[in-house]
């Protein structure tokens, strides 16, 4: 999947990518179908995703997102919490609702992204596109 230089990461974290891995060589075995999620999104980081949308399909901005910035998520420890609580976006933010089709294969990497850096998946989807931006 990924080169992991294993001394810059803590036994924790790397059972976790490990597990992360193992899952995602399932991929084939997914239908391609599509489901509707709907995101809470901050409104500053809007203008960027209306930007994206106008140059390629909808349905396929998460997974395009996703291929880009997986590898940077996965790379940098210091985005893994130990925390039992998921990490949600700061309060005080706008936040909208923005509905996305995203294939089934990509919502379950989304959740398998959620459970190893233990944070909601509307704060990792505002996270990529901020990076992205």
């Amino acid at each position: 999947f990924m080169n992991i230089r294993k001394e810059k990461y803590s036994n924790d974290t790397l059972t976790k990518i490990k597990l992360f891995e193992n899952c995602n060589d399932t991929k084939n075995k997914w239908n391609t179908k599509k489901i509707h999620a709907t995101l809470l999104i901050p409104k500053h980081l809007l203008l960027h995703l209306k930007k994206i949308s106008s140059t390629s399909k909808k349905s396929l901005i998460v997974q395009n997102l996703l291929q880009k910035y997986k590898e940077l998520l996965l790379s940098d420890e210091t985005l893994f919490t130990n925390k039992l609580n998921t990490l949600y976006e700061e309060t005080g933010l706008e936040l909208e609702k923005v509905s996305f089709p995203v294939e089934e294969e990509i919502w379950a990497e989304l959740k398998q992204l959620r459970i190893l850096l233990n944070w909601s998946i509307c704060k990792i989807m505002s996270f990529i596109i901020y990076l992205d931006s």
